[in-house]
């Protein structure tokens, strides 16, 4: 399980009193956040106190973005997407988020709010937070992401990448925004002649991962949330339908 992972690394006692949440406890820990020797993020807690006391910001209305829906070398993995339980979809999405978190601290090693969206929405996912505070922390790594985009327009794509996968635990059409800001990030960074065989090997990326949370689903090997457990058509595949 996650949690159980992760408490081997930096053990941490959370005890949450959600609305709606039954009172339960949770017990949940992270990854240990070093750099040079320093543990500079060493529980949930932190987390989660931290989006308490931030203002929530809202999204900026104007995106640099490279793709889009329309884009045809996306066509193969928005099929294969809309053919997906919104579970598996998530699963594949946090897991995924991994990478554009790693690139976006590498650039900016300071600001956390990504990271912490990842955590929230992990929690989120397997039903020990309700929506409210995990929107918040979406919304803050968005707010990251724009303040970044004023010096750096690559950490800013990789942070609304982040965003767009902890997204896709409200619903499957923030999937894809995983995917266009984060081949949009690679394209970005790569000389003019690297950028069509960085894109096809980013997609190719996410369509194995997708392939194996589809058939491994088992492996997330944690409750979820009651909301994920529900049979509902692919909103991504309704809204390929309804726009054609």
């Amino acid at each position: 399980m996650f949690r159980n992972q992760l408490s081997r690394l930096t053990p941490a006692l959370l005890k949450m009193v959600e609305t709606g949440a039954n009172n339960r406890t949770a017990l949940i820990s992270i990854m240990d956040h070093k750099r040079d020797g320093t543990n500079r993020y060493p529980s949930a807690r932190h987390a989660l106190e931290n989006l308490r006391e931030r203002r929530t910001e809202t999204m900026p209305k104007q995106r640099k973005i490279l793709y889009s829906r329309d884009s045809a070398c996306i066509q193969p993995l928005r099929q294969l997407m809309e053919e997906q339980a919104h579970r598996v979809l998530v699963a594949w999405a946090l897991d995924c988020a991994a990478r554009p978190l790693a690139f976006f601290e590498e650039r900016i090693p300071a600001e956390l709010r990504p990271r912490e969206a990842t955590i929230v929405s992990r929690m989120w996912a397997e039903g020990e937070i309700k929506m409210p505070l995990a929107r918040r922390a979406i919304l803050q790594a968005h707010a990251a992401a724009g303040e970044a985009g004023k010096r750096d327009a690559i950490a800013e794509a990789a942070a609304r990448a982040v965003g767009h996968a902890c997204a896709t635990v409200h619903t499957e059409t923030h999937a894809l925004g995983l995917v266009f800001y984060w081949l949009t990030a690679v394209v970005r960074q790569c000389a003019p002649e690297e950028r069509e065989t960085r894109e096809s090997e980013d997609l190719i990326w996410f369509m194995e991962r997708l392939l194996y949370w589809r058939d491994h689903i088992e492996d997330w090997n944690a409750p979820w949330a009651n909301f994920l457990l529900r049979e509902a058509p692919n909103k991504e595949k309704l809204l390929h339908e309804r726009k054609g």
